[in-house]
């Protein structure tokens, strides 16, 4: 049968391991997509860019493409206030 994911489509929700990595298989048909952070773990400023990839396939072998870098998260800075209990 014929695929069809339309233009803006969630296709799928991965989170990473304890590391932040992530390895996943996905089965696409040949497009233009991106990744983008929809959750940053507490404590940790999500990054809100959308990193483009090209998936592309050559003799029925998927060739993938991704342009940027890696997500990074760095961490928030936060007030504190200590109160001395005894």
């Amino acid at each position: 049968g014929k695929v069809v994911i339309n233009n803006g489509d969630l296709i799928q929700t991965i989170r990473t391991d304890d590391k932040g990595t992530v390895e996943e298989t996905l089965d696409l048909p040949a497009g233009d997509y991106y990744y983008q952070e929809i959750e940053a773990s507490p404590s940790y400023t999500p990054d809100e860019n959308k990193y483009n990839f090209v998936i592309d396939y050559e003799k029925d072998v998927p060739v993938i493409e991704i342009e940027g870098k890696d997500v990074t998260n760095p961490l928030e800075e936060a007030n504190l206030m200590l109160l001395k209990l005894r």
